[in-house]
């Protein structure tokens, strides 16, 4: 006889299940799993008199080409390093005005093959930027200071380096963000023209928070971004008409510390590709346009 009640079938079948769903509670009960992704405030930190030094590297690539003549393509190529220093001068509800001026500043342009050194341009040393910026990183208002009476070559890239400041400052949402999140941001700058009048150009981002990290002995924040650019338009330069139809793309990489709210270092690429067209009446003149440019920045100090 045996030991055992005798257990019928049916009461087998679920007296299996039974253990089967105990084990597989069991083994989910000993699995390690991993817990919510942990959500952060990106925003950036000021404080009164508060000065900091960026190390800023530009490689800019040009190619222009000519529909009148072919072998007119010329490609001009300018490195050019300088030290960025941002000081603080006023706070005022989240918002705060930033003085932006180069410390030392050097480059070299080559064309076809040609080089020039320009170890030192002590007339860019002058120039300063005042930026309005909050601290979500967007650029309120843009005030140029110390090009005035300067000669052109000199203004022209001390707009450049104001149209920089407000497309290249990482922004962030107003929302809490966890890695593996992206945000959007849309950008509108207008690029002025000898005439007075001026081109827009649109630049729309998509950003994403990678991972959190230590880095500085601090809490630190990788991001990486893909944009899109748009400069297109249609401005009328006296008896001449000017057309823009330019497009581009890119990507970056930032390092943000979150305990300080400083940015700790950038690596952006953009390519920009189109024609400018000037039309004179029966008379069109077009102009090809290859533009690649990389900026890197890191905090010195």
């Amino acid at each position: 006889m045996p030991i055992w009640p005798a257990v019928s079938s049916h009461h087998g079948k679920r007296l299996a299940s039974y253990v089967t769903g105990a084990a597989l509670l069991w083994l989910w009960l000993l699995v390690p799993r991993a817990g919510a992704a942990e959500s952060v405030e990106l925003r950036y930190r000021f404080a009164s008199d508060q000065q900091l030094a960026y190390l800023v590297k530009v490689r800019q690539q040009v190619r222009l080409s000519s529909d009148l003549v072919a072998e007119a393509a010329r490609t001009s190529t300018i490195n050019s390093e300088a030290e960025m220093l941002q000081r603080v001068l006023a706070i005022r509800d989240g918002r705060a005005r930033l003085q932006i001026s180069l410390g030392s500043f050097r480059a070299s342009q080559a064309t076809e093959g040609l080089v020039h050194e320009l170890r030192r341009v002590p007339e860019m040393e002058g120039i300063r930027l005042v930026v309005t910026r909050d601290e979500h990183g967007r650029v309120l208002k843009t005030e140029e200071l110390g090009a005035e009476g300067r000669e052109m070559r000199v203004r022209q890239v001390a707009l450049a380096f104001a149209r920089a400041q407000q497309l290249l400052t990482l922004e962030f949402p107003s929302r809490t963000v966890a890695a593996g999140e992206s945000w959007q941001v849309e950008r509108r700058v207008e690029v002025p023209l000898w005439s007075g009048r001026h081109l827009q150009l649109v630049m729309q981002g998509d950003y994403t928070l990678e991972r959190l990290l230590p880095c500085r002995r601090q809490r630190c924040a990788r991001i990486s971004a893909r944009v899109r650019i748009t400069l297109a338009g249609r401005s009328d330069l006296g008896d001449i008409q000017l057309l823009a139809d330019l497009q581009g793309s890119g990507r970056g990489r930032f390092l943000f510390g979150l305990d300080t709210g400083n940015l700790i270092r950038s690596e952006c690429q953009t390519e920009i590709k189109g024609r400018l067209s000037a039309a004179d009446g029966d008379e069109r003149t077009a102009t090809g346009v290859n533009l690649r440019i990389a900026v890197n920045s890191e905090l010195v100090r």
